[in-house]
């Protein structure tokens, strides 16, 4: 199998920054994906926060992840 490369990172908020590991993931490695959150601007979007991951994965080359956020 070859390595999982991830060609980007896209948020649809502006409360929302994401930052990952490694953009080139090994078979049965992981990469860390950070997802910080601006409190004073999240209070003017309704949408729910969410990143969109696009990969060379020929099955799944798009995938958003929503994002819950406890205690606001």
């Amino acid at each position: 199998t070859e390595p999982l490369s991830v060609h980007g990172l896209q948020v649809f908020n502006r409360a929302v920054e994401v930052s990952l590991s490694s953009k080139t993931i090994q078979p049965g490695k992981s990469a860390k994906l950070k997802i910080s959150i601006k409190k004073h601007l999240l209070q003017r979007f309704k949408a729910r926060p969410r990143v969109l991951v696009i990969t060379d994965d020929a099955k799944n080359p798009v995938k958003t992840l929503g994002i819950t956020i406890k205690g606001s």
